[in-house]
């Protein structure tokens, strides 16, 4: 897959979710006074090691949110982002979700990032216990996707990792490695298996004969 059609393919994820949280708040509509903002929250890093996603897909989501208010928002109330920096600290996360809820009352939340950092979300149970739905996730975990409430827009790791080795055979690399910066927690273990036998699978077809997934 080129460069380009990734590129295509995570953008048409991120307007998806955003046009989710578009069909929310449309939804919320008769709920409050005309002309009285729809609040969407996002509690992600500004900071910290992955601040580049957190402001990455902040930034998608305002020009996304203010492309519908120029048009006169959804039926005449502007949506209004509002953001806290989680530092990517999976306790941050859970405490300023929960306080973001309570003071703004968000239709929906957008754009959490990490693993360790979703998970503490679905055990902390808040989005159930609020009724509150997570749009466009950043995790390939299962036990991310499979939080009911939670709408991941990433791939699975071990799709990830199937992608890598389908990848690396068309270019007939025969080896390769991998060295990851200290992983999100079980991320690495939860990789072993699927690595383990796509790279039999690959030595069958010709292709490369190991990928070490560590950090």
């Amino acid at each position: 897959m080129s460069i380009g059609n990734q590129g295509g393919r995570r953008f048409a994820r991120w307007r998806s979710a955003c046009m989710a949280v578009f069909l929310l708040a449309s939804a919320h509509w008769s709920a409050a006074a005309p002309g009285e903002p729809i609040v969407v929250g996002q509690v992600a890093p500004f900071t910290g090691p992955q601040a580049v996603t957190g402001r990455a897909i902040h930034a998608g989501a305002k020009l996304y949110f203010d492309a519908v208010n120029a048009k006169g928002g959804v039926r005449g109330r502007p949506i209004r982002l509002v953001t806290r920096d989680d530092a990517q600290k999976a306790d941050e996360s859970v405490r300023l979700l929960r306080e973001i809820i309570a003071a703004e009352s968000p239709v929906a939340l957008l754009g959490t990032v990490g693993t360790t950092n979703l998970e503490a979300i679905a055990k902390d149970g808040v989005l159930a216990q609020k009724g509150v739905a997570m749009i466009g996730a950043v995790s390939g975990a299962s036990t991310v996707a499979q939080t009911p409430g939670i709408y991941v827009v990433k791939a699975s790791y071990h799709d990830e990792v199937a992608r890598l080795f389908g990848q690396l055979a068309t270019v007939g690399v025969q080896r390769g490695g991998g060295v990851d910066d200290p992983p999100p927690r079980g991320q690495v273990e939860a990789l072993r298996p699927g690595v383990a036998r796509r790279a039999g699978h690959q030595q069958q077809q010709g292709g490369p004969q190991a990928l070490a997934a560590g950090g």
